[in-house]
């Protein structure tokens, strides 16, 4: 709205005129980023706006659903490849070669993204005969015990080197704490 406010105020005897003067300044959006549109862009939502009001593009007819390929055809083509990955099912991206190399997908069909999105999506690899949920999961957490002090962590730094006859020497501690030489 603050770029067709600015064409009202814009130098210029017609709307062409007046399009090409705001697209030669900058916008901030909220988060503080600075956008520049073209003069298209300007006269398409100054179109939109004197017809439909407030400029919010038009939402897809098919929005939200498979237009290239369908998720019945996803979930044959991992059925047909799951039977290759024992040891991890998850691997979305390996599944999905393995969908493009066996002829089962094709690349212009379904792209990586759009793949790893349907599968998510539709929960397709729940859906390959339970081989994902398995025995329960159990968390795993870095440097995680069951019970208290099975686990210590220490941190080292070397100490101060000093210039003992042009040379640098390392400082040492004994035993007690003490420095020496």
């Amino acid at each position: 709205m603050r770029v067709l406010g600015a064409l009202e105020y814009a130098e210029g005897e017609t709307l062409r005129e007046r399009y090409r003067a705001v697209a030669a300044m900058t916008f901030k959006d909220e988060d503080g980023h600075v956008h520049q549109f073209t003069w298209r862009t300007i006269q398409t939502w100054w179109y939109w706006y004197r017809h439909h009001g407030m400029v919010d593009s038009p939402v897809r007819s098919d929005k939200g659903t498979a237009r290239k390929v369908h998720p019945e055809a996803l979930l044959e083509a991992i059925q047909k490849v799951m039977p290759a990955f024992r040891n991890n099912p998850t691997n979305i991206q390996a599944i999905y070669r393995a969908c493009i190399e066996a002829g089962h997908l094709r690349r212009d069909q379904v792209a990586p993204n759009t793949f790893r999105r349907h599968v998510k999506q539709f929960d397709l690899l729940k859906e390959v005969g339970g081989m994902v949920e398995g025995p329960a999961k159990k968390a795993r957490l870095a440097f995680a015990k069951a019970h208290a002090n099975e686990m210590w962590q220490t941190d080292t730094l070397h100490g101060p080197y000093l210039q003992i006859e042009g040379k640098a020497m390392k400082i040492k501690y004994d035993e007690n704490g003490c420095k020496s030489r």
